[in-house]
């Protein structure tokens, strides 16, 4: 797994970037990973390649095997949902990450993002969750 995040930063936003919370939970879980780091202040999130994986230029992303996902909130229900582990269970299905989902994010832009398009709609790839 490759975690995109922070090599350097705006002295304003060291220690307060939400790619922290990603490496956090990956450590928490005892999951290996590859850190890629980019430096904001060089404009490494402005380039193509980067780009293509999230096209609103922002951190973090991780990389599973093929499936890329964007915004720090996705990416700690996907790997609770991978792992089963982080989110408690309130049935055997796995973990209650569905009923997280609803109630923590914001019903704009993130639910767009995990319900939406095929191509970049994770929740709805996902077995049993409601679309947004």
């Amino acid at each position: 797994m490759k975690v995109y995040g922070f090599s350097r930063v705006n002295p304003i936003a060291r220690g307060n970037t939400r790619d922290l919370r990603v490496l956090w939970a990956l450590e928490e879980m005892e999951l290996p990973y590859e850190l890629v780091g980019m430096d904001h202040p060089a404009h490494d999130l402005d380039t193509p390649q980067f780009r293509a994986m999230n096209p609103f230029g922002q951190l973090p992303v991780i990389d599973d095997d093929g499936v890329v996902v964007t915004e720090s909130g996705a990416i700690l229900l996907h790997l609770a949902h991978k792992t089963g582990r982080l989110a408690g269970t309130e049935s055997t299905d796995g973990p209650r990450f569905p009923r997280f989902a609803r109630r923590s994010l914001p019903l704009d832009f993130p639910c767009r993002q995990l319900c939406g398009t095929p191509k970049f709609g994770l929740l709805s790839r996902l077995r049993g969750v409601p679309t947004c």
